[in-house]
């Protein structure tokens, strides 16, 4: 096993890359009690990048005992530059790393999204290439597929809900179409798909969505409208969604419905990085100009239903009990600052968890910060430059 560097962030004022070349190696933690608070442990090891998945997905296994990362096995030029990868497992102590399986090819932004279905199963997509993106479901301890891998998918839900994935296929699918351009639901017990609601579904709903955003410029035709963001609410009563209709950020919409894809609705702010709150609320920084990237919420029939706290932010996450908060500061920012916080909190009573120079890696190549939290809600999960110019997978511990 590669030796790592943890170190301690000082609030407010520390400069990761001054620290690192400062530290000195120590010795690794072999428990997770062990975790000093508030010191930085590299997860994945080696000369290589490495990711976890999307934004407030967490890497950890539903019973908390392993964590996943992708490992790069040529470092990307730029953001859209894909080459093949690794799935890799360490146990929640940072011990015994084992590869699972291969992963054809992976990008920067959100890496292969991986995600956890059961303690036993974990699913990940292949990124944009020649050939047809594939969602995989895997057995984490073999790496077999548990069913042919599923191609053309161009997009696949930030987690799973009792062993149900959401996967979306539109006008970007390559290869051999499934079904219908639409979204759909894998049972991953089964490898048996449904589909949920079509592209040509959505085209007749003309009254829920906003005229100005079909109508403006820029606006694809009906047949190229796009899914992204796909996501079970916690009691998967509803699914949300993002679907673009045209090129502008406000041709971006944000949409729930019932699984049988009646009563869509559409959410009037364009929440940044939105996720469900609870089953009738999202969460998100808002663009609304009097509260510029706050953490808002509101339901989602768009009832305002406050601030959460006055800390601005970008890529967003929340602890299993809604009682803490992640995200770090916005695109393009230098340094860029991860915070922790309660519901309340401001700038000066938020806990700066890391302070770094995004380098190129974060914000040119898109390696996003992308923050989670564990299934506990004590350990936080990003990314982060390593000194050598790689993009990092970390874990810091932290006190509720």
């Amino acid at each position: 096993m590669d030796p790592f560097r943890p170190w301690l962030i000082q609030l407010g004022f520390v400069n990761l890359l001054t620290c690192l070349l400062l530290s000195g190696c120590q010795k690794q933690k072999t428990t997770t009690e062990e975790l000093s608070t508030g010191q930085i442990y590299k997860v994945g090891q080696g000369n290589y990048s490495t990711t976890f998945g999307i934004y407030d997905t967490s890497p950890e296994s539903p019973d908390g005992s392993r964590i996943a990362y992708i490992r790069f096995l040529q470092e990307p030029k730029h953001e859209r530059d894909g080459h093949p990868g690794e799935l890799w497992l360490c146990d929640s102590d940072l011990t015994n790393h084992r590869k699972v399986c291969d992963v054809p090819i992976v990008r920067p932004h959100n890496g292969a999204q991986v995600f956890w279905v059961d303690d036993q199963t974990l699913g990940f997509h292949t990124a944009w290439s020649d050939n047809p993106r594939e969602l995989f479901v895997v057995d984490a301890s073999s790496g077999e597929n548990r069913f042919a891998p599923i191609p053309g998918v161009t997009d696949v839900g930030h987690d799973a809900h009792a062993g149900k994935i959401l996967f979306a296929t539109d006008v970007r699918t390559k290869g051999t179409p499934i079904g219908v351009p639409g979204m759909y639901e894998l049972d991953a017990a089964t490898g048996e798909y449904t589909l949920l609601i079509s592209v040509s579904e959505l085209n007749k709903l003309k009254h829920v969505l906003p005229a100005s955003a079909l109508n403006a410029e820029g606006a694809y035709p009906e047949s190229e409208w796009k899914f992204l963001h796909l996501m079970y609410s916690p009691n998967a009563e509803r699914i949300a969604f993002r679907l673009d209709v045209g090129t502008e950020p406000s041709q971006r919409l944000r949409l729930s419905m019932k699984p049988d894809g009646s009563d869509v609705i559409n959410l009037d702010p364009l929440l940044l990085h939105f996720r469900w709150y609870d089953d009738q609320t999202f969460a998100g920084h808002d663009r609304d100009k009097s509260r510029w990237l706050l953490p808002v919420r509101y339901s989602y029939q768009s009832e305002f239903l406050g601030t959460i706290a006055n800390v601005p932010g970008n890529h967003y996450a929340m602890s299993p009990d809604r009682k803490g908060f992640l995200s770090e500061s916005n695109y393009n920012s230098d340094p860029v600052i991860l915070r922790y916080y309660h519901a309340d909190d401001n700038l000066q009573t938020s806990q700066i968890i890391a302070e770094f120079s995004p380098l190129d890696v974060i914000w040119k190549k898109r390696y996003h910060v992308n923050p989670a939290f564990s299934q506990d809600g004590k350990r936080a999960y990003f990314h982060m430059p390593t000194e050598d110019g790689y993009n990092g997978t970390y874990v810091v511990q932290i006190k509720p």
